[in-house]
């Protein structure tokens, strides 16, 4: 029996609410909303970005002190563009449509 319908809850003041970020098709395989895979890929894209820069900013310290400005010029357009991939996929999760 799939349970696809978003959940009636009832509030202190007698308002009813609705739970529909989560979709109960068994006990086994729950799937999230639209919703609250943006949520969850936003926080992720933030924290992607932010640990990418450090950790390129790191290697490119630690190990290109002494290379030339091209060097540099062509690591850097190298790791800004890598960390497309992995957005790429984190923004694709995001934007997959509900199963009604």
């Amino acid at each position: 029996m799939r349970d696809t319908e978003p959940h009636q809850i009832f509030m202190p003041n007698g308002d009813t609410g609705c739970i529909s970020h989560f979709r109960l098709d068994n006990a086994e395989n729950r799937t999230l909303s639209q919703t609250l895979r943006k949520l969850i890929g936003t926080v992720l894209l933030f924290v992607l970005v932010i640990l990418y820069a450090l950790v390129a900013m790191t290697i490119a310290t630690a190990r290109l002190a002494d290379s030339s400005a091209w060097v540099h010029l062509l690591y850097f357009f190298i790791t800004g563009i890598l960390w497309v991939l992995p957005a790429m996929a984190i923004v694709s999760w995001m934007l997959k449509p509900d199963e009604d």
